[in-house]
């Protein structure tokens, strides 16, 4: 076997593992649909880091917003649990949640507004996996990785072709 047909596929390999281990943000568990922003909603960051949530919906209406664990300040995250902040999409469809701008909490702006930036991003992911025609990040949770995969197929391809031109 010549080298480009194993770097061809190792880069299938690579690829096909990558897309594989990405696990779904989005999860039907019954009707009820959990989108988990770990990922997609990265971007939004408290205090501390990123502040990444569970969105439950059901029948296209919030019916929870669940913390997931998080490197903010316990005081101040839990200003946001006494305030009530999670339940502030609760029975609301996801159309309507998407609309709804929500106050920070004051002293806990920072993680008020990275909570609320997750729930945004959550929703639009479940618009999208209800049917919606949003635009969404949620391609690029897949597409990024496979992109970056055959870049570095590409790399390895060309160091091994290099390195034998080097030796002839």
């Amino acid at each position: 076997m010549n080298n480009r047909k194993i770097v061809f596929l190792s880069s299938l390999l690579l690829l096909s593992f990558i897309c594989q281990a990405q696990e779904s943000p989005a999860t039907w568990k019954g009707d009820t649909l959990f989108i988990n922003t770990t990922a997609i909603g990265a971007e939004y960051h408290g205090y501390n880091g990123i502040t990444p949530v569970v969105i439950a919906i059901y029948n296209r209406r919030v019916v929870s917003v669940t913390p997931l664990p998080n490197r903010e300040t316990k005081s101040y995250f839990s200003m946001l649990k006494r305030a009530s902040f999670f339940t502030r999409w609760n029975g609301l469809t996801v159309e309507k949640a998407l609309e709804k701008h929500v106050d920070a909490v004051s002293g806990a702006t920072y993680s008020s507004e990275a909570v609320a930036g997750n729930v945004k991003a959550g929703l639009y992911l479940a618009q999208e996996t209800l049917g919606e025609e949003k635009k969404s990040l949620y391609a690029l949770y897949y597409i990024l990785p496979a992109a970056l995969a055959i870049v570095l197929c590409c790399i390895v391809f060309l160091l091994i072709k290099k390195s034998k031109k080097k030796k002839e």
